[in-house]
């Protein structure tokens, strides 16, 4: 029996609703009060700022035929940043150790934390802390600075950064993977920001090389557990037989 095929134009009412499960501390933040302040936010509309400019992006930079994240580069603290993932589908801010270490910071510049994130997969993971730091977006003089609350996670990754929506909405971001880009507003107009196909290239060599050396590092430590455990076994069985036999 062949399978159905899809219709772009499907006939009938609706027969159901599907809703969307959210969890984590993304919603709103890591605190109670900070969750509170996030909902009255939700319902408070703001003027329209003078500066809002309408946003377009150049026919000629359309790339059809890619799959590709958007990844870009910034300014956080000192340092020139490469490999900063653009996620919309993330509400929060990732910081890898590595990039982490290699600013100049220290566990000491870290807030602990005790929330954990949630993958799309289930599987938990509880950041190292949080660090405040500010990242600047766009080149003189069209700049934006914002005071940044990364997560900090001792995790293996082709990137250094993760900029989820809520620093994109501080921003006031219009992200376009479409065209490889992404545009702001800043006080003397837009600034638009793109992604370098290169660069994305050899993301993706290095996120599988990470990945395997990750299951390679797995594998070892498998094999050393086996190991003990045999000679723990090893050692046992020797014991109860020098018990039972010997004088």
């Amino acid at each position: 029996m062949k399978p159905r095929e899809p219709s772009l134009h499907p006939k009938g009412p609706v027969e159901r609703q599907i809703v969307v499960i959210v969890g984590g501390p993304a919603v709103g933040g890591v605190s109670s009060s900070v969750r509170k302040s996030y909902a009255r936010a939700k319902v408070q509309k703001r003027p329209r700022p003078r500066s809002d400019l309408g946003f377009t992006f150049d026919y000629e930079n359309e790339y059809p035929d890619h799959d590709d994240a958007l990844v870009v580069t910034a300014r956080i603290a000192n340092a020139c940043v490469k490999r900063i993932k653009i996620d919309i589908g993330r509400s929060v801010d990732i910081l890898y150790l590595d990039a982490f270490h290699k600013l100049g910071m220290t566990n000491r510049d870290l807030i602990p934390m005790t929330s954990t994130l949630t993958g799309f997969t289930g599987d938990a993971i509880t950041p190292v802390g949080i660090a405040t730091l500010p990242i600047t977006f766009g080149d003189e003089p069209r700049t934006k600075t914002l005071m940044v609350p990364f997560m900090v996670v001792d995790l293996p990754s082709a990137y250094n950064v993760i900029i989820g929506r809520t620093t994109l909405n501080k921003l006031r971001a219009v992200v376009s993977t479409y065209h490889r880009s992404m545009k702001f507003p800043t006080n003397i107009g837009p600034r638009e920001i793109k992604s370098d196909p290169r660069e994305i290239e050899n993301f993706t060599t290095e996120a599988s090389e990470a990945c395997l050396r990750k299951n390679l590092n797995m594998l070892e430590e498998r094999r050393a557990k086996a190991h003990l455990k045999n000679l723990y076994y090893q050692r046992t069985i020797t014991q109860l037989y020098n018990q039972r036999f010997r004088p």
